[in-house]
């Protein structure tokens, strides 16, 4: 879902884009930790919950067939 998304590039190069400091460890894991949280918030943004939305759909689909017995 996230590839079919243009606006995923510029999350991605903004968090991964962000320095703190001289440390190369340091950065590193500041960076993957700004990456991960501009990807969850962005994630919820465009696409919401989508495993709550599965489980929800499956859950009707499994009432549907139930029925049809």
């Amino acid at each position: 879902m996230w590839a079919t998304n243009s606006s995923i590039n510029e999350v991605i190069v903004s968090a991964w884009g962000a320095s703190s400091g001289a440390d190369p460890v340091d950065s590193l894991l500041h960076k993957i930790e700004k990456w991960s949280a501009s990807l969850t918030h962005w994630n919820k943004e465009h696409f919401g919950n989508v495993g709550t939305e599965i489980r929800k759909l499956e859950a009707q689909l499994a009432h549907e067939r139930e029925i049809q017995k």
